[in-house]
């Protein structure tokens, strides 16, 4: 990468650092209600550096110059997301469940054990935390 390039998009990649402590945030925060606040002000943050990451391409245009395709997109994806936060408000352990056949829970991916501990915390009774 050309150096004069590195510095070209400074305002999104100030934004996925932002974003990416808005995130932390969650993670040390205690108060749920606050977490809650705080991720999703991530994942908003995220989707609009996405967005304005790949408005100019092609295969956005696609898709956005079709009202009807858009609309069809975005209705199911936030049906997705919905019905998944609505599976893990009644299920916590959902994730993990799926994740503990591939060996994760056993410690081959330590990655996996850091977002899979990152996860329990999260969804952990706040009373039970120490």
């Amino acid at each position: 990468m050309d150096p004069a390039l590195a510095v070209v998009h400074g305002a999104s990649k100030a934004g996925v650092v932002v974003a990416a402590l808005i995130a932390a945030a969650a993670l040390v925060d205690r108060d749920p209600r606050r977490r809650v606040t705080w991720m999703t002000g991530a994942l908003a943050l995220a989707a609009v550096i996405l967005v304005q990451h790949i408005s100019d391409t092609a295969q956005f245009r696609s898709i956005s110059g079709n009202t009807a395709k858009m609309a069809v997109l975005v209705v199911g994806g936030a049906a997705a997301v919905g019905l998944l936060a609505g599976l893990f408000v009644r299920r916590p352990d959902a994730l993990l469940e799926q994740l503990d056949p591939l060996g994760l829970a056993a410690g081959q991916f330590e990655a996996a054990d850091v977002l899979a501990e990152a996860y329990r915390r999260l969804t952990a009774n706040p009373t039970s935390q120490p």
